[in-house]
């Protein structure tokens, strides 16, 4: 019995210790090739170290420093922001190129506004913050990666459409607290009337409060949120300062002063990042504003504009140039008066396309403010003032096919011509051939079908693709 209990105890540390051995044997690999120190992470290290050319002082840093803690911005887009409690933006991407460089994790600290972010980089409560102007006042704190993250085009964004910090006078002005704008105006505008927020938001919200006549910002954040925001597109004006050179300024990677190594590091494994992938990223986030001159406009004429925010604008029935379809209006010349409007921060209310001469008869009796498509001549000149050209379109003459063909306008005498009512070509060629009968319609299909019907042998007008 004593045997039989011994044996089976024998047994089992014996079974026990066949299956000790492949346990301690998987844990010591796991140990070596996965482990810090383990022999797969040495060789991403070295790799890491052989591929951004580290000293053996900075491989050894790393050793240690396995995450990046970067502090986040709730809503600065399309470069740092947070969507769905997730950060996004080309900031974040571009910090995670940059750990991925470094072999390192990067996490996200999210929750503060600018002034605190400086404060733990500073304290050391995080490593990296990525949208720092440089500054010789933050210099004293700060390390400034050698390459720029971002370039800092400023906006200036109202409902009174200032082009210009000037133009502000005695209003007040949003600027961010901690921001580069903050010293800025503290230096170079010290009378200006300025009231701080802590974020964007708050800046906004003041705006629309009417807290505030102004604010400024990056010139692409304030317009990445007014495109994605239905609430300002129409009212708020972002002008670019361009004539602020000083307000034009880098942005960089920057760490603690107390961190010369990892300041070196960043800067070799930013220089590691390709040049297409960072083409890429922008392209991504559509970060690159377009910079569009602002008109020149007087006192005056600004003074009018808020006082006419709406103008009436005739169309007339002429595709490809002013049409309707299903009662949205189209065409070249239309798009032109929307992209003119803009500018001038106006909202054009087009009519339904009406006949010349309904047109014509509109604009005299100042019930249109704006007709498109106009011939100048000397009898309209008389109520109607003109832009520059708009089109310069040659003159087509449009018969049935099985009609004589009409080659130039010396063949036109005797005819009878299908043209619109107060038409600028008809009006010549009455006064030039004496024997020409004209018969009216309200439009180019008119005219069109009054030439197919055999009202009318030709019609002659601006060359363009009627629309049958």
């Amino acid at each position: 019995m004593i045997m039989r209990i011994t044996n089976t105890i024998v047994g089992a540390r014996s079974k026990y210790k066949k299956q000790i051995k492949p346990v301690f044997f998987v844990l010591l690999l796991f140990h070596m090739f996965f482990c810090p120190g383990g022999l797969f992470a040495q060789n991403a290290d070295n790799k890491v170290a052989e591929r951004l050319k580290l000293t053996p002082e900075e491989g050894n840093y790393l050793q240690g420093k396995k995450v990046l803690q970067m502090p986040t911005h709730d809503n600065w887009k399309p470069f740092n922001f947070i969507e769905n409690s997730i950060p996004q933006g080309y900031l974040i991407d571009l910090a995670k190129m940059l750990a991925d460089k470094i072999g390192v994790k990067i996490e996200f600290i999210q929750g503060y506004a600018w002034a605190e972010h400086m404060q733990m980089l500073k304290d050391g409560n995080v490593d990296i913050v990525g949208n720092m102007v440089q500054t010789e006042e933050r210099q004293k704190s700060y390390l400034f990666s050698h390459q720029k993250t971002l370039n800092l085009l400023t906006g200036l964004a109202s409902f009174k459409q200032y082009t210009r910090i000037n133009e502000i006078g005695n209003g007040t002005l949003g600027v961010q607290k901690g921001s580069v704008f903050d010293s800025f105006f503290k230096k170079h505008y010290p009378d200006q009337n300025v009231t701080y927020y802590l974020n964007l938001q708050e800046l906004f919200k003041a705006l629309v409060n009417r807290e505030i006549d102004a604010f400024i910002e990056n010139y692409s954040v304030i317009n990445y949120l007014i495109n994605t925001s239905l609430l300002f597109e129409k009212d708020l004006g972002v002008y670019l300062l361009e004539d602020e050179h000083r307000l034009d300024l880098p942005m960089h990677f920057a760490v603690s002063k107390n961190e010369p190594i990892l300041f070196s590091v960043i800067n070799k494994a930013y220089d590691a990042i390709a040049q297409k992938d960072l083409d890429n990223l922008k392209s991504k986030w559509e970060m690159s504003p377009k910079k569009k001159k602002s008109p020149d406009f007087t006192v005056d004429e600004k003074a009018w504009i808020q006082q006419h925010p709406q103008l009436k604008v005739g169309l007339y029935h002429a595709p490809p140039y002013s049409y309707t379809e299903f009662g949205e209006p189209k065409g070249y010349l239309v798009d032109i008066v929307r992209q003119v409007f803009e500018r001038a921060n106006l909202t054009p209310e087009f009519t339904r396309t009406l006949p010349l001469k309904t047109k014509l008869k509109m604009l005299r009796a100042n019930e249109l403010d704006v007709g498109i498509g106009l011939i100048k001549t000397e009898a309209r000149e008389k109520f109607l003032d003109y832009t520059k050209t708009q089109k310069d379109l040659q003159v087509g003459i449009f018969a049935r096919n099985d009609g004589p063909q009409y080659l130039n306008e010396k063949s036109l005498n005797g005819l009878t011509i299908a043209s619109y009512h107060s038409y600028a070509l008809a009006e010549k060629y009455i006064r030039k051939y004496q024997d020409i009968k004209i018969v009216n319609a309200d439009d180019a299909d008119g005219m069109m079908k009054l030439v197919s019907q055999g009202e009318a042998e030709l019609h002659s007008k601006r060359w363009q693709v009627p629309i049958l």
